[in-house]
């Protein structure tokens, strides 16, 4: 009996990880984009790398990872005025910023 409840249990605690571990990927990316967008009224420019955010615009130390628990990809464009930003979801699929460009040169 006991055996059984496990089996019914531990799908939906699996289901609530995912999407708890989605719902952070998501966050992260919309605060990231936030503090981009952020240092770009200040600078005239995207940053070279999300490093260059700390610590005005995020607080140092953070790891930013995507659900995979794999460093998020950010990357300028050449002439810096837009960037892509991505991470993956827990079905590996790649998620793409709301602030990031489609394509970059």
């Amino acid at each position: 009996l006991l055996g059984i409840l496990m089996a019914i249990i531990m799908p939906s605690f699996e289901k609530a990880g995912d999407r708890t571990k989605n719902s952070k990927l998501t966050a992260d990316l919309k605060a990231l984009d936030t503090a981009i967008g952020l240092y770009k009224l200040d600078k005239g420019a995207v940053p070279d790398n999300l490093e260059a955010l700390e610590p005005d615009y995020i607080n140092s130390g953070n790891t930013f990872t995507d659900a995979t628990n794999t460093k998020l990809t950010y990357t300028p464009d050449t002439g810096k005025q837009s960037y892509q930003l991505k991470g993956k979801n827990t079905k590996n699929e790649e998620i793409l910023s709301a602030g990031s460009t489609k394509t970059t040169s």
